[in-house]
């Protein structure tokens, strides 16, 4: 190409600018320190600091062998390429050339090539230390050395001839070949260990795995001793509960043993009480049933609200005799009754699910449990059934009361309160067999509803006297003005009222006037005393349980609240201490033990914990043995900053204000 002065002076300064500007680059990387740029049309060679217009001169410069120099001069310069050197003994080992520009479509422009020497590539095999006598080569395709490491080039063609790609074996000599083959340019890379070299390192792998090996059974071995000893400790401590709770100690050979021969002993004791239990069954269930009649569960406020199961409801009847006060009772001396008693329970035994009889004040009570399809022809069928037995078998006087239906337990006592009005009833009217809902509206059946007794009942127990009067007022003027009650009927509604009165108080006064009034009102005769004297004394039995209850209230009061203030300042120090856990620790209710120290103190039970905190936290700082951090752990806080805010809220100043206030 002919270029005249100027363009040749312009195209010297743009190779120029090039050469300077690859320049930094050739120091960046021993790879790529001896990298160039050939041009193709110009058949110019750029290096870094120079430009080489006859690149045979450049080759020769740089030592490149002719079998080498012949694969870069007639290597395709279209693609990106490796070329190793042909003998393996070449300083090159191996050239990587790079078409430009790499995007170019059809013949390249010139090529960057980089010359990789191979001592540079042998410093990164040499990671296998020379004191293993190990030797290593890498191999191309074309079976070409690329690199080798203490290892001549005619043994790597041996070697290579042998391998046959991935593996892993033991040659003749016992050194251990591993050949791997890359999948990306299909290199073999090899590498030997001489059989001596694994035998000395071997060795120490030996020992240490004897010593790991050693101590991992030691360890266990300890280990296994130690959660021996912590899981015997629960059978243990076991077996001495075991021993505590029988009240002997069994002689056994281990815990296991000893712990069959408690469960043993148990189970026999167990039998035994079962079956003593059994013999008791009929009498706890007396025992159950008289108090469900009398009201006693819903008294101490266990409300029964249980629905009979299935389809059932049931009644009470209650039976008396009003010629003797001994004939219900005594049935073993009187023929005429147990042979009544033996064919009523023989009859309604199969027509009822469920029957019991039990006796009080001398009245037979009967509970009767009936299908709720047959309820209402089955208690019509008693009512035959008592008339003809009356006829049949002579008890003088023989009256029967029977209450309206129920369906939960809470109201069996209901049932049993309005069989005892319609027995009132039967008595007043001379008739055998009542029912109260029959005569439940009638004018001459007096006026003492359960839900009115129950309403009584609750308002003494809790000593509102005032609206106890009120409800013995409005019941004594309706019986009085509004019914027309005949003496007996009448003198049967006081003691009715008489009975939920003495209930109410239960003998609990224990001064003198309280227990006074109380036997009074135990051996009240109603037939003796007029219906004003009567009614007084009811009131003042209920006024004067009521004045005696809010004294003892107050007293129990005041205790309680010196019971919480005392684990107050007992566990002050706890940063947990709340209402919650003083409850829980007193055996009360939260929110019922909050509001009563309110009302009793005037004050928080959380602003009393935190006076006496802080009261404590007063000594602690007059003392000045203490740093503020150590004194608000001590007084219960979990942090000084929520401490310092407590005292300056209290005191308007800082701890550290108030320990030195309180220096001389």
């Amino acid at each position: 190409m002919l270029l005249n002065k100027n363009e040749a002076a312009e195209q010297i300064s743009s190779l120029t600018n090039v050469s300077k500007a690859i320049t930094p680059f050739a120091s960046t990387n021993d790879f790529i320190e001896d990298y160039y740029i050939r041009v193709s049309k110009s058949d110019l060679i750029i290096t870094p600091g120079s430009v080489q217009f006859r690149p045979q001169h450049f080759y020769r410069a740089s030592n490149y062998s002719e079998a080498y120099l012949q694969l870069i001069e007639n290597g395709d310069l279209s693609r990106s390429s490796y070329i190793s050197s042909p003998d393996g003994e070449h300083e090159f080992g191996l050239t990587f050339v790079q078409p430009i520009p790499i995007d170019h479509a059809y013949s390249p422009l010139g090529s960057v090539v980089v010359p990789i020497k191979q001592s540079n590539i042998n410093k990164i095999v040499k990671a296998i230390p020379d004191d293993m006598n190990a030797w290593s080569y890498i191999l191309d395709k074309q079976s070409n050395v690329i690199s080798s490491t203490n290892i001549r080039t005619s043994d790597v063609i041996k070697w290579a001839n042998l391998s046959n790609g991935e593996e892993v074996r033991y040659l003749e000599d016992g050194t251990l070949l591993i050949t791997l083959r890359s999948e990306k340019n299909d290199w073999i890379y090899a590498a030997g260990i001489p059989k001596s070299t694994i035998a000395a390192q071997a060795k120490p792998i030996k020992d240490i795995t004897f010593i790991v090996v050693t101590i991992t059974l030691l360890v266990g071995f300890i280990m296994s001793l130690q959660f021996s000893r912590k899981n015997s400790l629960p059978i243990t401590s076991i077996v001495q509960k075991l021993d505590d709770y029988v009240g002997r100690e069994m002689k056994t050979k281990n815990e296991y043993d000893s712990i069959i021969s408690h469960v043993s002993y148990l189970l026999e004791s167990h039998s035994k009480m079962q079956h003593s239990l059994s013999k008791q069954t009929p009498v706890l269930k007396d025992l159950f049933i008289k108090q469900l009649l009398q009201g006693g569960f819903i008294q101490e406020g266990n409300h029964l609200d249980f629905s009979l199961k299935d389809q059932h409801q049931g009644r009470v009847v209650v039976v008396s005799s009003s010629s003797t006060t001994d004939l219900l009772l005594e049935k073993t001396s009187n023929r005429h009754y147990e042979q009544f008693d033996d064919q009523l329970k023989c009859q309604l035994g199969s027509l009822y699910t469920f029957f019991h009889k039990t006796h009080s004040q001398n009245k037979l009570i009967y509970l009767i449990l009936v299908d709720k399809d047959k309820h209402l022809k089955s208690f019509y069928e008693i009512e035959t059934f008592l008339k003809e037995m009356n006829t049949v078998i002579s008890i003088p006087s023989i009256q029967f009361g029977i209450g309206n239906r129920f369906e939960t337990l809470s109201n069996v006592t209901q049932s049993y309160r309005e069989a005892i009005l319609a027995l009132h009833y039967a008595q007043d009217q001379s008739s055998v067999v009542t029912f109260y809902d029959e005569i439940s509206q009638s004018p001459t059946l007096y006026f003492y509803p359960y839900d009115v007794e129950l309403k009584l009942f609750k308002q003494i127990k809790e000593g509102h006297a005032e609206l106890a009067f009120k409800t013995i007022e409005t019941v004594f003027r309706k019986n009085q003005e509004e019914k027309k009650l005949s003496p007996t009927m009448f003198e049967h509604f006081m003691l009715a009222m008489k009975g939920t009165i003495i209930r109410a108080v239960d003998s609990q006064m224990d001064d003198e006037k309280g227990k006074k009034i109380y036997t009074e009102l135990l051996l009240l005769d109603i037939h003796a005393k007029r219906t004003n004297e009567i009614k007084d004394l009811f009131l003042s039995v209920v006024e004067h349980y009521s004045q005696w209850k809010k004294k003892n209230q107050a007293d129990e009061n005041h205790l309680l609240i010196k019971e919480i203030k005392q684990y107050v300042e007992t566990h002050f120090y706890k940063s947990n201490l709340t209402s919650h856990l003083i409850a829980t620790e007193l055996g009360m209710q939260e929110k019922n033990m909050t509001i009563l120290f309110k009302l009793v103190t005037g004050e928080k039970l959380i602003e009393y914990i935190e006076k006496v905190r802080i009261q404590k936290a007063e000594e602690l700082l007059s003392q000045n043995l203490l740093t503020i951090d150590e004194i608000a752990e001590q007084v219960g806080y979990n942090s000084a900053h929520s401490f310092r805010r407590v005292f300056k809220r209290i005191h308007s100043i800082t701890p550290m204000q108030f320990r030195d206030n309180m220096r001389p």
